[in-house]
């Protein structure tokens, strides 16, 4: 059984990690898949969330086989992913632990995602297909977080809860603050990012992706016990618009 606060410090170090390679480029991808890779092979809480991945036994050299045939034209392959979740998580962790994965991801984003340029394959393969994985992992260490978080030593200490906002009171009246997040504040920012991405030059596909991840912001931040750490990595995978980023920076200074 791992602790609560091992599983704290995987969830950061995954995401440093993680953060890195969604934002890698030609030069630098073989280096930062390096060090994902090693990692995730070296943590035992996450062998622990691929076991089920690793074990299945989805034919990738098939699905690949159709994702990359093109029909007559660049991008015109169907790179769908299996309608399985596990499916799924399966085919990008074979892509991704291929020896040739480098080669795998471009012809891929070549193929079937109307990219001709190498970092616009991979930024688009890891935006659209590796992210999903990503997110997968992070989700089953918050999981375990939350399974594993400490209960107050203090038994008379009661969590007061208002809309957002959280204390915790003991009987020698002192209170702490633990937790404040007034949904309220967050609204106004929240519908200033949908109008910054329904307004840009992103395309149809980029701009629904990137509406998805705002709502997963407000669905967290609706939460009874929502996850700071959460938001951040959420925020941090914002697209890269000085609006946004800006409104990004303030959404985090709220929970800071």
């Amino acid at each position: 059984m791992h602790s609560y606060e091992e599983v704290q410090k995987t969830t950061t170090e995954f995401r440093d990690k993680a953060a890195d390679f969604l934002d890698t480029d030609y030069d630098n991808f073989q280096t930062d898949l390096n060090f994902l890779k090693s990692y995730c092979d070296n943590n035992p809480i996450i062998q622990e969330i691929l076991k089920p991945i690793r074990k299945n036994g989805f034919d990738f050299d098939s699905w690949y086989e159709k994702a990359t045939k093109e029909r007559g034209m660049v991008g015109s392959a169907d790179g769908t992913l299996p309608k399985k979740e596990l499916d799924a998580y399966t085919v990008i962790y074979i892509m991704l632990w291929a020896e040739n994965a480098k080669d795998l991801i471009l012809n891929y984003g070549h193929s079937s995602m109307y990219c001709k340029k190498f970092n616009d394959q991979i930024r688009k393969v890891n935006k659209k297909i590796i992210s999903r994985f990503i997110r997968y992992i992070i989700r089953q260490l918050e999981e375990k977080a939350k399974s594993l978080k400490p209960k107050p030593k203090n038994p008379a200490s009661q969590i007061i809860k208002n809309y957002g906002q959280a204390n915790i009171a003991n009987n020698s009246s002192n209170v702490n603050q633990t937790l404040s997040i007034n949904q309220n504040d967050y609204e106004p920012l929240l519908e200033q990012l949908r109008s910054v991405i329904k307004e840009s030059q992103l395309n149809k596909a980029e701009k629904e992706q990137e509406l998805e991840k705002v709502a997963m912001i407000q669905e967290e931040i609706s939460k009874e016990d929502p996850e700071p750490s959460r938001i951040r990595m959420l925020v941090d995978w914002l697209p890269n618009i000085a609006a946004a980023t800006k409104l990004g920076k303030e959404i985090i200074e709220l929970i800071s």
